[in-house]
């Protein structure tokens, strides 16, 4: 299991903060009902334009926003497909918090915690990049077929690609290759397992 700090433990997810079971419980029934609000139909979730609306309401109350496809071409970027970010991932800990799954639950499955690790690490880089937004994007994500970039930082006249791991120390990584082989002017950069540690990245 991969280990961490009291204080990089908050940081990753809510479970860190002590709750009592009567909170856990009260906070999976809000959970619940703030999807059925958010997400009314299920058959309106194909309309583009509704879940458009919905990115929208959600970065303008500082809850999540919807990362553009990396292509190096602005008009293309807004024609791709987003990639949902939470600003605090503490949102995050509670969709898994409303699901039963405590920080020791999430550190047992490689799949969740490892999607926490990416998105605190998503979060980190909204916050430090303050001008990003859906008009001026500086943060991004990048596939092509079966290979990806987490991330990829546009910003100070550098462009970053940064994949992070939560597990093992990687070996291969042929997202970052097949990205700086198209880009090569890109950084390549991996946080937390094979690279620069996940605290050290976090409390820089």
């Amino acid at each position: 299991m991969w280990a961490c700090g009291p204080t990089l433990k908050n940081l990753l997810f809510i479970g860190g903060i002590p709750f009592s079971e009567g909170q856990k419980s009260r906070c999976r029934i809000r959970a619940a009902s703030d999807c059925r609000q958010v997400w009314p139909k299920s058959s309106r979730l194909a309309d583009p334009t509704t879940l458009a609306h919905y990115l929208d309401l959600l970065e303008g109350a500082g809850m999540a926003c919807g990362l553009p496809k990396y292509m190096g071409q602005v008009v293309r970027q807004r024609a791709s497909s987003p990639k949902l970010q939470v600003y605090n991932n503490a949102l995050l800990g509670c969709h898994w918090l409303a699901q039963g799954l405590g920080l020791a639950q999430a550190q047992a499955r490689p799949e969740v915690w490892g999607r926490l690790v990416e998105s605190a690490v998503g979060a980190d880089l909204l916050a430090r990049q303050l001008k990003h937004s859906i008009g001026q994007p500086q943060v991004f994500y990048w596939n092509k077929g079966q290979k990806e970039v987490d991330y990829i930082l546009n910003a100070g006249g550098e462009l970053w690609a940064l994949e992070v791991k939560s597990g093992k120390a990687p070996g291969k990584l042929p997202g970052l290759e097949a990205f700086c082989k198209l880009y090569p002017e890109a950084r390549p950069m991996i946080v937390g397992s094979g690279g620069m540690d996940l605290e050290t990245w976090l409390m820089r």
